[in-house]
Order: C-alpha cells, then structure tokens, then sequence
C-alpha cells in the first residue's frame, strides 16, 4: 500500500506541476541485454517477477528511457505528455540523480550501466531487497554489479558536495599567484567564468588585475540538452528520461590589492626630516622580518628620508635599524605590525638622535703664573659652511656652554677684557657623545719701552749725519 501510494502522489504532482504541451511522445520495448537478469518481488501480491534486462526506448529519436512503475503494465501503442517535475520531494530529486549519473554519464557506456541504473530506480520504488540482479532467469542472487551501484552512489553523494577551501574571499597582490585546494575534492568537477587552471582539485589564480573578481564555480555536467523528464500516461507505466540536474552552484570573491610599507626618517630633536648638523640619513639600513614566514631582507635608504617597499606579502613583521645614518644613533627599538585585508598599507615614522655633545669653554685672563676666571666674553660659534650656529657668554664663573650636533666647527672669540689679547681660532669636530671641556686663556697686552725706543732713535739720526 505505501508503494502504491507514493505512485498515486507522484502521478497527481505530475499533473499538477506539467505544462500540456500538443506534442506527444511514444516508447517502445529494445533491446535485450545478454546474460543480466533481474528478479522483482511485488510484496503486495506476494509475487515474484524475473525477467532479461531489456531497454526501452523513444520511438523515432531511439533515446533511452527508464520504467518507474514496473508493478503497471506498459503499453506500446501509448502516448506520453512530458514534465520536468520540479517537485521538492526527496524520493523524486534520488529517481532524477540516480538516471542523470547512470547509463550516459561519462565512460558509463556499456550497456550493462543500463541495466545497473533501472535496478537503482526499481530498488527507489519498489524497496531495495525487493529487486536484485540473479546469475541466470529465475536464478541465485548475485552481487557483481554493486560496485557499479557503489560508484552511481558516490557520483551521487559528491554532487551535493560543493568545492570547499580555506576561505572563499581571497585576498591576493597584484601579480601574484595563488594555489587553492579544495578541500572536499569535487573542484575537477566544476568550470570557472574566468577559464582560470583547474587540476588536480585546484584552482590557480593568477594573472588578476587589481580590482574585485567572483569566480563562479559551475558543475560542468550539462550533457544533455534537457533536464530529466517524466513521461506520463495514465493507462501505462510512467517512465523517466536522464537530463541535466539543477546543481547547486559556489563562487569565490578575489580582491587584487596593492601594499606598500613605507618607512620616514625624522630627527629626534627637530621632529622633522631636517638633519641637524651634518647629520644624513642617507644609507639608514634596517632590517626587515617576515614572523610568519622568517623570510628575511635589507633595506637601504637611498634618499633622504624615506623608503617605499612595494606589495609586501601578507604577514607578521618586525622591523629594526641595524645601521643609522652619518651622524646619527642608532634607534635600537623594534617595530611590529601587520599586512593583511584590514592593514594593506604601514607608515612608519621612526625617529634617530643626532649625535651630539656638550661643549664647555673654560675662560680665563692673566699671567702664566695667575689666572683669574673671566666673564662676559663672547665666543661665535661657526659650522663648517662659515655660517654662524650661535653666540655664547662666559658666566662669572668664566664657563660658556653650547650642545652642539654632528659637525665640525670653528670657535672665534669676540670680545676680550680689556688690556687683554684674544684667542686664535679653533676648530672642533663633534663625531661622538662624549662631553668636552676647552680651557682658554687671555694675556696681558705687553706695552713696549718707550724710554729705550727714544735712545735708541737719537743714536740712529747721528750717524746718519755724520756719514
């Protein structure tokens, strides 16, 4: 009764769901199939039917077709309306996949997957121990098609399997090239819009401009013209022709990016990309660290401040100076951050402190054997272009203070007690941190012998007059 009854849902869906079309279509009983033979048990008539495998087929194009009521007498001269049957119910979806990946499907040519599939659908209808293939009419069970049956059943299985891989929104640079493997292995299975590599259950992406792509992803098992068919007749048995399945369908979004880390060097002191001194930041090498990957290489800073690295790939990094510019110390610290979908640029300000040192001019006047502390002199401080750096005064300690960066500079004093001579020039080069102290002393201005000056002039003037 319950096959019976699903017959009687089937039937009404059919009628309900089919479009009536003028043209009619007839069948007819083929060919046999040597040596298969099928028994079939009718449970409600407690009766057991045994036959050859045969085909039945459309009149006039000879397409093949599958009985799906075998308990319902089929009759030649019928005539058949079609329908797609688009019906939701699982029994109808498992009689449609069942034809689709059966005889017909791929190398499943020989006659025997024939045979093998209208069992599949009877075994659907008619329950599973009731049909089975015998070794002869009438004769012993026998199990030499399962593994035929097994593979129907896996093509099956797989096909509600769509591709699976790590993530299906991929972010990628531009230029390169990525190898996706689908985790679920169908991938083989499926076409993609953008004729992209597909082997091995892989998809390689590659040549992508920047920009945002879907891959569709399409089952490319459209052998048929048709999707399968249902022939109905209301006095013979209804039959099932194979057709396209409607597959459910994936796709992947790949987003084309460009990154870029760029480094901009400062001065600690000016907080800008203005050197003091003579400091340069010119050959500032850094080195920089993939985390994820330990790939590892050299930037060089080649202009004056800044370095621009192109599409780095996607990453943990770590960034350190491993030599500072002329003039500079090295900034010892560490800098981490991340390349990824949320993070496709890093601006990286890092900052150096000139070398420099505190310069201490010890000021005093006198004899060789007294010196006493002089204040309010004035020294000029000059770099190495002759510009002036500053003006400092000796306090009444005698002592004048200047920090001054890398460089080499000229100290000149500019004002003196009086009585008092001043200093030469000199030149100091400030190239490490260490603080210096410079002790300067002024002399009296000797004042020449007038009395002797005299004497010795009278003498030269009478010689003269008596040569």
């Amino acid at each position: 009764m319950k096959k019976l009854k699903f017959f009687l849902i089937i039937i009404l869906f059919l009628f309900i769901g089919i479009n009536v079309s003028a043209k009619t279509y007839s069948f007819y009983e083929a060919e046999m199939i040597d040596d298969v033979y099928i028994n079939r048990y009718e449970s409600s008539t407690k009766t057991l039917y045994y036959q050859k495998a045969r085909f039945f087929r459309e009149t006039g194009t000879k397409d093949f077709a599958y009985c799906i009521e075998p308990q319902i007498k089929f009759k030649e001269d019928s005539k058949y309306t079609s329908s797609e049957l688009n019906l939701s119910g699982e029994k109808v979806k498992r009689l449609k996949e069942i034809a689709h990946f059966g005889y017909g499907y791929k190398n499943h040519t020989d006659k025997i997957w024939y045979a093998v599939t209208q069992v599949m659908l009877w075994k659907e209808t008619e329950g599973d121990s009731n049909v089975y293939f015998t070794d002869s009419l009438n004769g012993n069970k026998i199990n030499k098609y399962d593994n035929m049956m097994n593979e129907i059943n896996k093509l099956i299985k797989e096909s509600h399997t769509l591709p699976r891989f790590s993530s299906n929104e991929i972010y990628m640079l531009e230029g390169e090239e990525r190898y996706l493997k689908d985790y679920n292995n169908v991938l083989n299975n499926y076409n993609n819009n953008y004729k992209l590599k597909i082997e091995n259950n892989a998809i390689t992406l590659k040549d992508l401009s920047v920009g945002n792509h879907t891959i569709k992803l399409t089952r490319k098992d459209n052998n048929h013209n048709d999707p399968v068919l249902f022939y109905i007749n209301d006095g013979s048995q209804n039959l099932l022709k194979t057709g396209n399945l409607n597959y459910l369908n994936t796709s992947l979004k790949v987003h084309v990016v460009n990154t870029n880390i760029k480094i901009t060097k400062i001065d600690k002191d000016t907080q800008s990309k203005e050197n003091s001194g003579k400091a340069s930041f010119k050959n500032t090498k850094f080195k920089l660290t993939n985390k994820d990957t330990n790939l590892t290489q050299e930037l060089v800073l080649t202009d004056d401040n800044i370095i621009t690295l192109e599409n780095p790939m996607f990453g943990n990094y770590e960034i350190e100076e491993i030599q500072a510019g002329t003039g500079y110390q090295i900034n010892n610290n560490k800098f981490e951050f991340k390349i990824d979908e949320n993070n496709l640029n890093q601006d990286l300000t890092i900052e150096n402190e000139v070398i420099k040192k505190k310069i201490t001019i010890y000021k005093t006047y006198g004899t060789k054997e007294k010196q006493i502390k002089e204040a309010n002199i004035e020294f000029n401080i000059f770099d190495e272009d002759n510009k002036l750096v500053k003006t400092i005064k000796t306090n009444n300690n005698g002592i004048a203070e200047i920090i001054l960066p890398y460089g080499k500079y000229t100290i000149k004093q500019l004002t003196t007690t009086e009585g008092y001579d001043f200093v030469e020039p000199i030149t100091i080069e400030v190239k490490d941190t260490k603080d210096q102290t410079i002790s300067l002393k002024d002399y009296k201005i000797e004042v020449p012998n007038t009395k002797a000056y005299k004497s010795n002039l009278l003498i030269l003037i009478l010689s003269l007059l008596f040569i």
